[in-house]
């Protein structure tokens, strides 16, 4: 019988108490999507409800208010709590999972763990009420890692699942679909298979991964034909256009794609990611170099959108957590003494936790900025 891995039991055990203190301190937090997301449950359970309230493409996004419905007996919108708090544990379990089976080390996985689930995003919407973001992050991860471990299998019913799932994950968000860009990276970077055999594995992914959409736009034009936007090329080349004109102007969005990455993990955090990323590139890890540059374009598509925020760029926070864990491994290793070293490293890892926290708390405008407010104290012009 194989022995409970005790550090995933560790780390999955400090997100519920994460979880727990973030309720007390915080509560749980609301933001513009609620309406919208009710309305969108009160329509897919067939009930009446509000066309205005609900946004254009609120019915291209039916997966969390489908999967709140069995739970709203309990409340309004405590399904989409209940959700929010298992896809953050989901998320905890997978970055752990990936962490293991790139590196093989329970400590530097338990390690990464940490510091995506007390990152600043993490803490904000791990008890989110009618928000969307952390179900789509699971989507991602959760893609990833059968990324892995086709490559590890060699199954192709992996890359069948792994397309549906990555297509699911676009009726939770649209960027709950991006597993599909590691995927075909990892395809690409890879010298095992030839150019042809390449083509063919995208064109299947890509294939099944459509299938869920287009199903869901065709439903959505036969029982709703009214709605302004009933597919996911209209939603974004509308929420696009509509978010350049409305934003900052080019110059200032560069200044904010850094507020928003700096928001994810942290001024310390992020030391540990760059720690991380320059020993990887000494050590000189072909497969693992493999995997961390596959993950570059998945990790930055947050660049073309127009206007950042951390709950969009938490999209590196797989990338960040793997390189942040290498570089805090790296660390313990510094010292000769054992105790030492893992003495530091618990000294870290508090400084981390404690300093997203007070970023949380003094200011929860900071981290998560409102683009109004801050392009008129700084009158720059839309």
């Amino acid at each position: 019988m194989k022995k409970p891995n005790k550090y995933l039991i560790f780390a999955l055990s400090l997100a519920i108490v994460n979880l727990i203190v973030i309720f007390l301190i915080f509560g749980i937090f609301k933001n513009t999507e609620s309406r919208s997301l009710i309305e969108t449950a009160h329509w897919i359970s067939g009930m009446e409800y509000d066309p205005i309230a609900m946004c254009g493409g609120a019915a291209l996004r039916p997966l969390a208010p489908a999967l709140s419905l069995p739970f709203e007996a309990l409340g309004e919108g405590t399904g989409l709590v209940i959700q929010s708090i298992i896809f953050y544990l989901l998320c905890v379990y997978f970055v752990f999972k990936i962490t293991e089976l790139i590196y093989k080390d329970g400590k530097q996985a338990l390690f990464a763990s940490i510091l995506y689930a007390f990152a600043i995003p993490a803490l904000k919407y791990s008890l989110a009420f009618h928000t969307t973001n952390v179900g789509s992050w699971f989507f991602c991860i959760f893609s990833i890692y059968l990324t892995l471990l086709y490559f590890k299998k060699q199954n192709e019913k992996l890359i069948i699942f792994n397309g549906l799932i990555s297509g699911i994950g676009v009726l939770m968000k649209e960027s709950g679909g991006l597993g599909i860009l590691f995927f075909a990276a990892m395809i690409l970077l890879s010298k095992e298979f030839g150019f042809k055999e390449k083509v063919l594995k995208i064109i299947k992914f890509a294939s099944i991964f459509l299938i869920p959409i287009i199903f869901w736009e065709v439903l959505v034009s036969i029982l709703a034909p009214s709605f302004q936007v009933t597919s996911h090329s209209k939603l974004l080349s509308h929420t696009i256009t509509y978010e350049i004109k409305g934003g900052p102007t080019e110059s200032f969005r560069v200044l904010l794609y850094g507020l928003s990455l700096l928001t994810t993990f942290g001024l310390l955090g992020w030391l540990l990611v760059f720690w991380g990323a320059l020993k990887e590139w000494k050590n000189k890890n072909k497969e693992r170099i493999k995997i961390l540059l596959a993950l570059i374009p998945f990790s930055f598509i947050f660049l073309v959108w127009p206007c950042p925020d951390p709950r969009h760029v938490f999209i590196v926070g797989t990338l960040g957590a793997l390189l942040g864990s290498y570089g805090l491994i790296n660390l313990k290793k510094i010292f000769k003494n054992k105790t030492i070293g893992l003495v530091l490293v618990i000294i870290i890892i508090s400084l981390y936790v404690i300093f997203n926290y007070y970023s949380y708390y003094i200011n929860d405008s900071l981290p998560f900025i409102d683009f109004e407010d801050l392009l008129h104290f700084l009158k720059v012009p839309n």
